[in-house]
């Protein structure tokens, strides 16, 4: 009985252990998520201002040479193009569609403008441009249409929502073309394409 007993005590103690140990590994990993996210968003934010300051040098340029890449003084901004399009490819960015999926629902059953329908067309806008001064424009559009933190949107609340890669996953191609202008324009020519392949 004893023997029992202790064989009982130490597997419910193993148990305890393992319990603790994938707890702690799931703290972790979400620990890890929310630095990602933060970093991510900061350095998305860091590429607006960088673009907003090289627009603002473009404008103040001689309109005669300054489109010439081969000149000293060319605003190039290729770099803050390309870390444009990294963001927009990683998994931060899937969650922040999950995110304005959930906030464009919102607005629309309180009948209020859906803010964040266009983030991501609004970043494509920006990415294909190549016009400093209109990249300019873009990114300050971007900035204070989607991360004005100080009035209506918390980062805390985005950075909730965000971090749950797991929820944004789970989320359907329905859901989402229901918010986001480019998913629901190309949502029949996607029908077609799968009736043809179906045929």
């Amino acid at each position: 009985m004893e023997k029992l007993t202790l064989i009982i005590a130490t597997l419910a103690f193993m148990a305890s252990v393992v319990s603790i140990y994938f707890s702690l590994i799931h703290v972790r990993a979400d620990f890890t998520v929310s630095q990602n996210v933060k970093k991510d968003t900061i350095t998305l934010m860091s590429t607006l201002v960088s673009l907003v300051h090289k627009g603002a040098i473009y404008t103040q340029q001689d309109k005669t040479n300054r489109d010439d890449k081969n000149s000293s003084s060319f605003v190039d901004i290729s770099h803050e193009k390309l870390t444009l399009q990294e963001f927009m490819t990683s998994p931060t960015a899937y969650a922040y569609l999950h995110y304005a999926a959930r906030k464009s629902s919102e607005a629309r059953e309180k009948h209020q403008p859906e803010v964040w329908r266009n983030i991501f067309l609004d970043m494509t806008i920006l990415a294909s441009e190549s016009n400093p001064h209109h990249a300019a424009a873009q990114a300050a559009k971007i900035m204070k249409s989607y991360f004005d933190f100080s009035e209506d949107n918390s980062f805390e609340e985005v950075l909730i929502e965000v971090k749950r890669l797991s929820d944004a996953i789970d989320i359907g191609y329905t859901e989402l073309s229901g918010n986001l202008t480019v998913l629901t324009v190309y949502d029949e020519l996607a029908d077609e394409l799968i009736a043809k392949e179906t045929q």
